[in-house]
């Protein structure tokens, strides 16, 4: 009698943290790439970031209702280079990488770019429960403006927000603007060319992230490459 209890109890307890559980989360989702253009990553060192861009765009599954990708880059002002609704595949979008997308120049004024692709981007959008709202930076130098709090009202507004940094640009800086965990730094631009192995794999992770809009600072945790 005594054994039939307890596997009873050791059935039900197990049923327990069966239904508690939770289940996958979101498979794919709406990502925007912003991208420093400034004259300080230079007209030389722009080549393997568009080769980066290039590769993910290839790498991901981008369809109506899986993957959406835009793209912008940032110097002084915001260049919006296509929205998250222009492409429905990745055969145009390439074809707009190979013949519209150039180097720009200018300063890096990453918290105006934020504030901008706030506004642009992430205003309106797919269901943000199924296709969550994700935001690459990618930075070669110290903003020349203030970023923090333009990054946590994107954070708050529910995008998660993966900074890469090459060059000259501090852990500091890539900590302020990043979700959670999600801050890489590169040693150089050319890193970029292994780095585009892991960012589906972090797309994914950003994407299933249950840290929320605003993590505590000791989330952070520094990573870097190499």
């Amino acid at each position: 009698m005594k054994t039939l209890l307890i596997i009873f109890v050791l059935n039900l307890w197990t049923e327990t943290l069966t239904d508690q559980s939770p289940g996958p989360g979101p498979e794919y989702a709406d990502v925007v790439f912003l991208v420093d253009s400034s004259d300080h990553l230079g007209v030389k060192s722009f080549p393997p970031v568009k080769t980066f861009i290039s590769r993910m765009v290839s790498s991901l599954p981008i369809e109506a209702d899986k993957y959406r990708v835009g793209l912008a880059q940032y110097s002084d002002e915001l260049h919006a280079e296509f929205q998250l609704s222009a492409f429905r595949s990745r055969g145009p979008m390439l074809n707009h990488l190979k013949k519209n997308f150039g180097f720009l120049g200018g300063s890096p004024r990453l918290g105006n770019a934020l504030r901008e692709a706030h506004r642009t981007y992430f205003s309106n959008g797919r269901d943000r429960k199924q296709f969550p709202p994700i935001l690459v930076v990618l930075a070669s130098a110290e903003p020349e403006d203030a970023v923090e709090e333009a990054a946590e009202a994107l954070r708050k507004d529910g995008v998660r927000i993966v900074s890469v940094g090459t060059q000259s640009v501090s852990e500091e800086t890539l900590k302020a603007v990043a979700t959670a965990q999600f801050h890489y730094r590169l040693r150089t631009v050319r890193d970029l060319g292994a780095f585009s192995l892991n960012m589906t794999q972090i797309l994914k992770e950003a994407a299933q992230s249950t840290e929320g809009a605003n993590p505590p600072a000791e989330a952070q945790v520094s990573r870097a490459l190499g």
